[in-house]
């Protein structure tokens, strides 16, 4: 058999001071083994390195602190299962106080001691182990414009770490679902395994793109905090006034017509093509139109504009003068909060609408350009650049106005409606408080609570009442058969008493009936006789036909 060697070395490491250093010992345990061991001093940490060739040094997975650890055991082995013919081993010092030296970071490149032992392979008391100039863990080994670090990070966040490896995680796929891919998520400083990175109640792909985002959740002075990180701040004209509490969420800004305005920088819509705008609006005024926002330039007062005619109709200036409007078939100026998303497609030459959590009507064609916007305001409309229609200012409130720079993925326009829809039913939280007080009663818009046929998210779009089959429009109810009956105590009418319910004279099928006993001391009794009671609340059958019988006491 070759000769073993067994070398071992103490590196003190800086800093260093005038002491001696640790006493070593080198048993062998029997054959190839061998029990490497210190003696350690308070307040000094400790790594051991091997190598078969004095250059080219490997860290143990082990770090020890002070005076009690545990010995390294090893067995010095080559591939073939054969004793090695040379190794060493060394010990490296580092006298750096700390209570868990595992979890330090002694080099400050942003990984622990351990880590860099057991995860990434680096050197913990080397702040740049390739000597790149960048720290450890953020070279890309694998050449996908993404650094090692960040994909590990991500692979432990799966549901299965050990099956993965940096190779694995492919840039242009989206680990969490956030709409965003990993390779994004990455060079925009995002997490690649959390959909709301930041914590702020929406998802990663409402924080790209954003040339504006104002919550208007200030309190005092005069200016509205852009969000986005553009630093596109908003500014309150005339007596327009913070809202504190009421907005869909949190504050709002209120505005009162007149010269009422927020001026924003024209540079949010400036040279764009596709967009997105989302806002909030609250009003009870029906002027022929009032203002919701408002683009122009000196040869056009219509660039871009959204507003609210008569109460019930939205209309889109998509760019040099054109529009396409809505028709809502419904109020929005009942006082409640609406959000209201648009959306400009130059590519497809397509302006859509996106009302109260759901898409609206069909995407129309229009003609689209790049804008040139030289003057930007919120509730009020542009006669000329510098000058406004007063009689279309906006009365009311507004909340939460965003602009990308992009048209948004419908999964992102319906949660941007997130904070109106508390329970995510599909159905705006101040209508269902408006109707009952209460968030439950409404189960979700799917649903039908009154069973007249229409969900309830079709009868928030047409304005009908959710709890009423008859949606305002009384019926009219006749007794088709069964009167002038004579019965005796203890008994019931020989035939049903039948009512007929009709609207304009054609019956009413399915239609809720309720039947009550007012004078005659008694009851009434459903066909079957199952049922019994003072009144009951019966459906017609298809004719419009309801039938119950009279019981006597």
């Amino acid at each position: 058999m070759k000769p073993r060697w067994m070398i071992t070395v103490l590196l003190p490491l800086a800093p260093l001071r005038a002491a001696e250093p640790p006493k070593t010992t080198f048993i062998p345990l029997g054959e190839s083994s061998y029990r490497f061991d210190w003696e350690g001093e308070e307040g000094r940490t400790y790594f051991a390195q091997y190598s078969t060739n004095l250059v080219d040094w490997f860290y143990f997975p082990e770090v020890d602190q002070g005076v009690v650890h545990d010995p390294l055991d090893m067995t010095p082995l080559d591939g073939g299962n054969l004793p090695l013919p040379k190794y060493f081993v060394r010990l490296k010092v580092r006298e750096h106080p700390t209570l868990d030296p595992r979890n330090a970071d002694f080099d400050n490149d942003g990984i622990s001691n351990w880590d860099e032992l057991t995860v990434y392979g680096t050197d913990p008391l080397k702040f740049s182990t390739a000597e790149d100039g960048n720290p450890d863990g953020y070279e890309d080994t694998d050449g996908d414009g993404i650094s090692d670090q960040w994909e590990r990070t991500l692979i432990g966040q799966s549901a299965d770490p050990g099956s993965l490896t940096l190779e694995d995680i492919d840039p242009g796929d989206d680990f969490d679902g956030d709409g965003v891919s990993n390779l994004v998520e990455y060079q925009r400083g995002l997490n690649g395994w959390q959909k709301d990175t930041d914590g702020d109640g929406y998802g990663d792909r409402l924080s790209l793109d954003q040339k504006v985002w104002l919550k208007f959740d200030e309190t005092s002075g005069t200016q509205a905090k852009d969000s986005s990180g553009e630093n596109k701040n908003g500014t309150l004209a005339a007596t327009a006034a913070w809202q504190t509490t009421g907005g869909i969420a949190g504050g709002a800004v209120q505005l009162h017509g007149g010269s009422d305005a927020v001026q924003l920088s024209a540079s949010v819509l400036n040279g764009a093509g596709d967009l997105t705008v989302s806002l909030w609006f609250k009003t009870s005024a029906f002027p022929a139109s009032q203002a919701l926002l408002s683009a122009a330039r000196t040869s056009q007062a219509s660039e871009l504009a959204v507003t609210l005619e008569n109460g019930s109709t939205l209309r889109f200036y998509t760019g040099g003068g054109s529009s396409v409007n809505w028709p809502v078939g419904r109020s929005l100026a009942n006082g409640l909060w609406h959000h209201v998303v648009l959306t400009r497609n130059v590519v497809t030459g397509k302006a859509a609408l996106f009302l109260d959590g759901a898409s609206f009507g069909s995407p129309q064609t229009v003609s689209l350009g790049t804008l040139s916007v030289e003057s930007l305001v919120l509730g009020q409309r542009h006669q000329t650049v510098s000058s406004y229609v007063s009689a279309q200012a906006f009365t009311g409130s507004l909340d939460e106005v965003r602009v990308y720079s992009t048209v948004l993925p419908s999964s992102s326009l319906a949660e941007l409606s997130g904070p109106g829809d508390l329970d995510r039913d599909g159905l705006p939280d101040n209508y269902e408080l408006s109707l009952f007080g209460n968030l439950a009663t409404l189960a979700g818009g799917g649903d039908d609570l009154d069973g007249d046929g229409t969900d309830n998210r079709h009868e928030f779009e047409n304005g009908s009442d959710p709890n009423d089959w008859y949606n305002g429009q009384p019926p009219v109810i006749t007794l088709a058969s069964g009167g002038g009956q004579t019965i005796y105590k203890g008994e019931r009418t020989r035939n049903p008493l039948v009512f007929l319910v009709t609207r304009s004279g054609t019956p009413l099928a399915n239609a809720p009936v309720d039947l009550s006993h007012l004078e005659l001391i008694g009851g009434i009794e459903s066909p079957d006789g199952s049922v019994s009671a003072t009144s009951l609340t019966l459906r017609t059958d298809a004719l419009g036909k309801v039938s119950v019988y009279f019981k006597a006491d």
